[in-house]
């Protein structure tokens, strides 16, 4: 009998590592679908730097829960090269990246966390400077790279 007491605890023991690893792993959300209006200042036209070479983003709410991210090449005259991504409410929680890539953690006035979930390999943080500009921090096991993002409007 002590035996099998024994093995029950070593297995309840091993079932709720389990679980607790489980949430670790798929966090529920500390937020609502409502909260992304929080970080309404993120909506605009940056520009921002990378390798000393500039790239240019453009963030838009299309709705109450999407965000769209058009990214682009500006030669001074015209864009080229644009790529579209989106920050998303699916299942429960916030996503950027057409294949859940990352999963957002936490949403506040001023910032918003995203955990890599799916084929990501570092954490980003968007965090709100003023009105004017803003910082988008990576953190990896290779380092943090930190992007001061200004607002930019090529066609004024």
């Amino acid at each position: 009998m002590k035996t099998l007491i024994a093995v029950s605890l070593i297995i309840a023991g091993f079932s709720f590592k389990t679980l607790g690893e489980m949430r670790l792993i798929n966090p529920q959300p500390g937020y609502k679908k409502s909260d992304l209006k929080k970080i309404k200042w993120i909506e605009g036209k940056w520009k921002g730097m990378y390798e000393g070479k500039p790239f240019y983003e453009i963030y838009q709410f299309v709705n109450d829960s999407t965000i769209q991210i058009t990214s682009y090449e500006w030669n001074g005259k015209d864009s080229s090269n644009s790529s579209v991504s989106q920050v998303y409410w699916k299942n429960g929680s916030y996503y950027l990246g057409s294949d859940l890539n990352w999963k957002v953690s936490t949403i506040s006035e001023n910032e918003i966390k995203m955990l890599p979930n799916y084929k990501a390999y570092n954490d980003i943080l968007w965090r709100n400077h003023d009105n004017k500009s803003w910082k988008a921090i990576l953190t990896s096991k290779k380092g943090v790279i930190e992007y001061h993002m200004e607002a930019f409007d090529p066609f004024k």
